[in-house]
């Protein structure tokens, strides 16, 4: 099995470094004994999408925005549109986000219009929402955390709905607790980060999408995966553990994650690990306590305070 993804204006569009989606979208695949072959479409070229799985669209400045409008127009907008009509999946952040909506507005009142693809628009204001940030995402069956830098507040219009709910920072517009958009098989977010990395089960999604979509009906295999990423969970789990020795802070579900799934792989219950640290998992729960310290002492962890002596984050 293998999918054609298309990855629109590399060029220009690479903010936070958004490339890091093809790249994770690339090795998952490729962990599973498929292939991705990676089109790029850059400024000047043309988008032939009869041959596309999934498109991608990343970030970028207004300048940057401004600079490819005349290259977006016309073909390029029809081949888009058509493509989303006919189901092929999309990811698209943050600018890539908006220039899939009918205009941007700026603060002073000058309107720029984009593809219409979606029916959204986005306004910009003087202030910034900017900060790390995590939503709730009901297909992806887990919450999303990433990082958003925007002065754009998008709404949503007929037919698109959110890709999730925000539970901490601002997400669409920081109103009405909306975050993203989902419209046929279109994935849109304002979450750098970058996001798939961050959020492997959503990122299995989108494949999944694409796959489906190519292929009927499957289940994403597990066996191939496993044996191929035990190496990369494993040093991603040491690393965890010489952060968490070190007296830092900023452990991320990326981390525990990697230490949950190497568990459940090499059929145990409970990870030994330097610093006198012990993983356990059970009933879907990761549980991270300090073997030898008697007092509690707080980790902080995407906001969320994990803490030594039992705590449990649900996963």
């Amino acid at each position: 099995m293998e999918l054609n993804i298309y990855h629109l204006y590399p060029d220009v569009l690479n903010l936070y470094g958004d490339r890091g989606n093809v790249l994770c979208m690339q090795r998952r695949l490729e962990w599973r004994g498929m292939q991705a072959n990676i089109v790029n479409v850059p400024i000047g070229t043309k988008l032939d999408a009869k041959n596309c799985d999934l498109i991608f669209i990343g970030g970028g400045q207004d300048f940057e925005q401004e600079v490819l409008l005349d290259d977006l127009k016309g073909e390029k907008t029809a081949e888009l549109k058509a493509a989303i009509e006919d189901g092929v999946p999309v990811l698209a952040i943050c600018g890539g986000y908006q220039m899939l909506g009918q205009y941007y507005k700026t603060w002073d009142g000058q309107q720029c219009d984009f593809t219409g693809a979606l029916d959204l628009y986005t306004v910009g204001s003087e202030q910034r929402m900017i900060g790390n940030y995590m939503f709730s995402c009901e297909e992806a069956g887990c919450n999303i955390v990433g990082f958003e830098n925007h002065s754009g507040k998008t709404y949503l219009g007929s037919g698109v709905r959110p890709l999730g709910r925000v539970l901490e920072g601002s997400g669409n517009n920081g109103e009405d607790g909306t975050e993203g958009a989902r419209y046929k098989n279109v994935f849109a977010s304002y979450s750098h980060g970058c996001l798939l990395p961050k959020n492997p089960k959503l990122a299995d999604l989108i494949l999944q999408t694409a796959l489906e979509r190519k292929y009927g009906a499957l289940t994403l295999p597990l066996e191939a995966f496993r044996a191929a990423s035990g190496g990369v969970q494993a040093r991603t789990l040491l690393r965890m553990a010489d952060l968490l020795g070190a007296g830092r802070r900023d452990i991320s579900r990326v981390h525990l994650e990697a230490a949950a799934a190497l568990i459940r792989q090499n059929g145990a219950r409970s990870l030994s690990l330097p610093h006198g640290l012990r993983l356990s998992v059970s009933d879907g729960t990761l549980t991270l306590r300090r073997q030898t310290a008697a007092a509690d002492e707080a980790v902080l962890m995407q906001g969320v305070p994990l803490r030594w002596g039992g705590y449990t984050l649900t996963l």
